[in-house]
């Protein structure tokens, strides 16, 4: 992973691999993942657009 430029400020080795070379593993996945919106008053919802329903439907994708 050094080689492709990844670098971090700390590696945890978890699991006992008897000092061998793992090239892939489960991990995790950081994202920062912004969605917009259009702010309205309630009595007019349609002159506007929800970004936390927008963001509903990021979280639904393949979900399970």
């Amino acid at each position: 992973m050094a080689n492709k430029g990844f670098s971090s400020d700390l590696t945890l080795v978890l699991e006992p691999t008897q000092l061998g070379v793992v090239t892939a593993h489960k991990g995790a996945l950081w994202l920062e993942i912004h969605t917009a919106g259009v702010a309205c008053h309630g009595s007019t919802p349609e002159k506007g657009h929800s970004a936390i329903y927008a963001m509903r439907h990021v979280l639904e994708v393949n979900r399970g």
